[in-house]
């Protein structure tokens, strides 16, 4: 690369040399006899500017090679249960880092499935032999198991070492492993989210969060400005933010409260709302032959919602129960919603009522 400076109108071109090249020419007593006398008036011009050249290529190295130092430091992951999520991401980073050695710990059948399809590479029959030795730990598992598994595991953590997890509630967890974990430990929650084409498969696949959304959820501490708590993620874990790349998924960088708001509202309460939007529908019905007709009366985009509607699954109603804080807030301001849109309606103002974007006031 050649790097210009303007001296007194004079343009000079530098092309810097390598640091060792450029150590033993600022070391030669002799550099000023090897310049022509008619470059010695802005020879010191020439010295400053190259020797800024030398400090940048200098701290510039320094920093890459302090980075990467981080991010091969993540050699080793523990993986607490095999299931879809955390199968999936263990291949992703496989894929990405064929060097990244996987420990499993899991049920016998589990581990034998996870080995054959080259999820992991170790089985431990103990939580410290599956922490011994490990820079990541990924609890992916169900909340209470994970929340009963990260206090099993704090005695256990090698100084230095990460913990994630890939669960949808984020502030149990976050705030149970502030209160469990030693000072040499950490923990960034994580929550990866498949792809909307890949959402109802159960097989692990390296590609399952392709084109995906990798949340990741450092402590309340972290700043509550994206890009900045993004910056400070990749200070300070490096290699851990480099893994979740290398799925494939949009990586964005949340609060553990401000995620669970977003859930809240995105996801668990339309869930909610459906039993009592069914029950509404169903309650039209005055025969029998009038659910076909209402089957045919609703919006195709609902229909999945609720007419498809199945009870959730035991580890969704876990989720549910633990995000029921957040659940509240956003029904409640559901709520609040409905009934200014009645009013709305009831004094004829439809414009009002159909609104969006503002509340509906």
């Amino acid at each position: 690369m050649s790097l210009g400076v303007l001296v007194r109108g004079s343009l000079f071109v530098f092309r810097p040399p390598p640091r060792e090249k450029a150590h033993r020419l600022f070391s030669e007593p002799s550099l000023r006899e090897k310049v022509k006398p008619s470059s010695v008036e802005w020879l010191p011009y020439a010295i400053r500017f190259t020797q800024a050249i030398r400090f940048t290529q200098y701290a510039t190295m320094e920093h890459r090679s302090h980075a990467s130092a981080h991010d091969d430091a993540l050699q080793h992951v523990t993986l607490l249960g095999t299931g879809t999520a955390g199968a999936s991401l263990a291949l992703a980073w496989k894929a990405a880092r064929p060097e990244l050695v996987v420990t499993g710990l899991d049920e016998p059948e589990a581990l034998e499935r996870a080995e054959e399809h080259g999820v992991i590479d170790r089985k431990a029959a103990s939580l410290d032999a599956a922490a011994a030795g490990a820079d990541l730990v990924v609890l992916a598992e169900r909340l209470p198991v994970a929340l009963r598994r990260l206090e099993a595991l704090a005695p256990h953590l090698p100084d230095g070492a990460l913990v994630t997890d890939t669960g949808a509630a984020k502030q149990p967890i976050a705030r149970h492993a502030a209160e469990v974990l030693p000072e040499r430990a950490s923990f960034v929650g994580g929550h990866p989210i498949a792809s909307s084409e890949r959402r109802g498969e159960t097989e692990p696949e390296a590609t399952r969060f392709d084109g995906g959304t990798y949340l990741l959820c450092p402590g309340e501490e972290a700043s509550r400005e994206a890009a900045l708590a993004t910056q400070q993620l990749r200070e300070h874990h490096p290699g851990f933010l480099a893994l979740a790349e290398a799925t494939g998924a949009r990586v964005q960088v949340r609060s553990p409260a401000h995620h669970d708001r977003l859930c809240a509202a995105a996801r668990d309460l339309p869930e909610l709302l459906a039993a009592p939007l069914t029950d509404v529908i169903s309650e039209a019905a005055e025969d029998a032959g009038d659910h076909e007709t209402l089957l045919a009366l609703t919006d195709p985009a609902l229909r999945p919602l609720v007419w498809g509607r199945q009870a959730p699954s035991a580890e969704r109603r876990e989720e549910l129960v633990a995000g029921e804080g957040s659940l509240l807030d956003a029904l409640g301001r559901y709520v609040r919603a409905l009934q200014q849109t009645r009013r709305h309606l009831a004094t004829g103002d439809l414009d009002a009522a159909l609104s969006l974007g503002d509340g509906g006031s």
